[in-house]
């Protein structure tokens, strides 16, 4: 007797249902981490940003001689 993991997985007996199962499966794998490191690029990008911002406005104004 053997157990099935999914009942789904196996009513998929032609190529073109067997392709959709692997790229959906890729699609779900890689959103996450693509989303994980997109935040933790905006992240990085907008801490950038303000620690410019913040030297520009700590920078002493020239002075006309």
């Amino acid at each position: 007797m053997t157990a099935l993991a999914c009942a789904v997985c196996y009513a998929a007996k032609d190529d073109a249902s067997q392709l959709a199962f692997l790229i959906m499966t890729g699609f779900m794998t890689g959103l996450p981490l693509l989303l994980l490191g997109a935040g933790i690029y905006w992240v990085v990008r907008r801490m950038r940003r303000l620690e410019e911002q913040e030297r520009v406005a700590e920078a002493p104004a020239p002075t006309a001689d």
